[in-house]
């Protein structure tokens, strides 16, 4: 199989378009206003942004550390066997989560800054 010049420049055009993409998404992406935690299904917890918290969250023997510092939302620790929840790191945005399966527990942001309106169309 042959490369052809074509191929090249359909590849490069391919990347530019995804680059940008990615690009535009970080750029539209809203700050979230506060932490929602779940633990299995139900809210058990929400925490604004806006203040510095630390809050354990138990179960029976399952315990998890939910810390909120500096607009940012985070699990320090966690008794669970894999700690996939501690090293997933701070969240802000709206819509990102962090979970911890072995506790059903799910840490999300919710709440961005209002959209303000970008174009009227008539």
């Amino acid at each position: 199989m042959k490369i052809r010049k074509a191929d090249i420049v359909l590849v490069l055009v391919l990347l530019l378009v995804a680059a940008a993409a990615g690009i535009f998404m970080l750029a539209v992406r809203d700050t979230g206003g506060e932490a929602v935690v779940l633990r299995d299904g139900q809210e058990v917890l929400r925490l604004p942004l806006s203040e510095d918290a630390e809050e354990v969250i138990t179960e029976g023997e399952d315990s998890n550390t939910v810390v909120i510092r500096d607009g940012t939302a985070s699990v320090t620790q966690a008794n669970c066997p894999d700690k996939v929840c501690v090293h997933t790191g701070e969240i802000r945005y709206e819509g990102q989560t962090i979970v911890c399966l072995p506790h059903k527990l799910v840490v999300k942001i919710e709440g961005g800054e209002e959209q303000s309106v970008d174009a009227v169309t008539q």
